[in-house]
């Protein structure tokens, strides 16, 4: 898929992916800055930081590395 982008952009597969891989990087900045901001993106979904799902999360890690 990269490939066939790329050619009929005029781009280089590496530029594709990183064009592509970009909404996901600002959706992952977005949340760690745990703000509560929402954010949409069309055709994908839409992504809130939750403080529930974080201490969850957060509990769960905390104890698989106590158990190691």
């Amino acid at each position: 898929m990269y490939k066939k982008v790329a050619s009929e952009m005029g781009l280089n597969k590496y530029q594709v992916i990183d064009i592509f891989r970009a909404q996901f990087d600002y959706v992952a900045e977005e949340m760690k800055k745990k703000e509560g901001a929402s954010i949409r993106l069309p055709y994908l979904g839409f992504f809130k930081w939750s403080k529930f799902k974080h201490d969850l999360i957060t509990k769960n890690k905390d104890k698989d590395e106590r158990e190691n």
